[in-house]
């Protein structure tokens, strides 16, 4: 759905679904030209803004425009309660796919595994690289371990 402003004198006087506003034409996939944007008084809306995810989230506002575009959207710092839910859930998300990854390659330190001495070593520097992944400062920047080849 492609949502675009009427816009007179500057202020936003409603805004609508392209096609179901002008059903009768026919647009290109990346929507109208800017010519036919400008004639009809339009401007294209946008839902959502550019920002760091990890300490900012975009909040539902009263329409505005900025740049000829209608945002719907603006941007608002994280509470530190909400940035630490963030990361507490972010390391949750992170050992449950070690302990995965960990669970998929117990087999490698088996006695009676088909590795070579050597592989096995090299297999238990990955087991302990998983093991320490969680001493990383950021959660949102996980340098995961390379898996040997087996």
């Amino acid at each position: 759905m492609r949502l675009y402003a009427k816009v007179e004198n500057n202020e936003i006087i409603e805004i609508f679904d392209l096609h179901q506003k002008y059903n009768y034409i026919s647009f290109p996939t990346n929507g109208p030209d800017l010519d036919w944007c400008i004639e009809n008084n339009l401007m294209e809306v946008s839902v959502g803004i550019s920002h760091d995810r990890n300490t900012e989230k975009l909040v539902s506002t009263t329409p505005y425009i900025n740049n000829s575009k209608v945002y719907t959207v603006r941007v608002e710092q994280l509470t530190e309660e909400e940035i630490n839910n963030n990361k507490n859930s972010q390391w949750a998300n992170i050992r449950s796919s070690r302990n995965n990854m960990l669970r998929e390659t117990d087999w490698t330190g088996l006695v009676d595994s088909p590795l070579t001495l050597e592989q096995k070593n090299l297999w238990a520097v990955y087991r302990q690289a998983l093991r320490d992944i969680t001493q990383q400062p950021n959660p949102f920047n996980i340098q995961w371990p390379s898996r040997p080849n087996e």
